[in-house]
């Protein structure tokens, strides 16, 4: 079966279309997000549409709908136009072992994958690695797409990635018509080392400790002004 690229469906007749992807790894969490925004507003009533979130999912085509299949799991969607621009945000959480079925994921590239078992150069079998094909397929099907700015963020320890950039725990890759030929997305990640004070929860534990050690040492202060009080009595 022909590969229906889920970014499409939502571009469809629209102009000007910039998609932001931003996949969050925490510890054995997914969290995906598309979002779409294009210039002009929802005169398709495309924002009405229910995206699976599994690409292996029988008669696929059937599914995409504006009506929900019983049993079948579809991403969350919101949609709001602001300022001439209408956004189309889809979200799902996929646990580690399924995102490799990412609908998202799997019919934008010709090839997809998950590896949770890789190897590093010790031949240990410690790193996950999200791979895919060269050529990103929405750009090739609609001339109205401009951009796809991928995000992933994570709070493991990245072991290697082809990132246009990187800034603390995000690894970020531009894909635009120059170069939507030959731009493969690749990270590679260690599954049980993770960085330190990632989005500052070691700071906000560490705050959160003072505060009660604060308020433990105010009690006994307290406490001992007034045993001290009594005392004198």
């Amino acid at each position: 079966m022909k590969k229906i690229v889920a970014l499409i469906v939502m571009v469809l007749l629209l102009s000007g279309c910039n998609a932001t992807y931003n996949l969050e790894i925490y510890n054995d969490s997914y969290k995906e997000e598309l979002t779409v925004k294009s210039l002009g507003a929802d005169t398709t009533g495309l924002s009405e549409w229910n995206i699976p979130v599994n690409a292996d999912e029988e008669n696929l085509d059937v599914l995409l709908t504006t009506a929900k299949v019983t049993g079948v799991t579809y991403y969350d969607k919101s949609s709001e136009f602001t300022n001439g621009y209408y956004k189309y945000t889809y979200y799902h959480e996929f646990a580690m072992e399924d995102y490799y079925k990412s609908y998202f994921a799997v019919s934008s590239y010709d090839f997809f994958a998950v590896f949770t078992d890789d190897t590093d150069e010790s031949g240990k079998k410690d790193l996950i690695t999200i791979t895919t094909s060269l050529e990103n397929l929405p750009f090739a099907e609609y001339e109205d797409l401009e951009k796809i700015t991928v995000n992933i963020k994570t709070n493991h320890r990245v072991y290697s990635s082809n990132a246009d950039s990187h800034q603390n725990y995000t690894y970020t890759w531009n894909i635009d018509r120059n170069n939507y030929e030959k731009k493969s997305v690749q990270i590679r990640i260690y599954k049980d080392k993770y960085v330190l004070n990632y989005n500052n929860e070691v700071t906000k534990k560490l705050y959160i400790f003072l505060i009660i050690l604060g308020v433990l040492l105010l009690a006994m202060g307290i406490v001992a002004l007034r045993m001290r009080k009594a005392n004198k009595i």
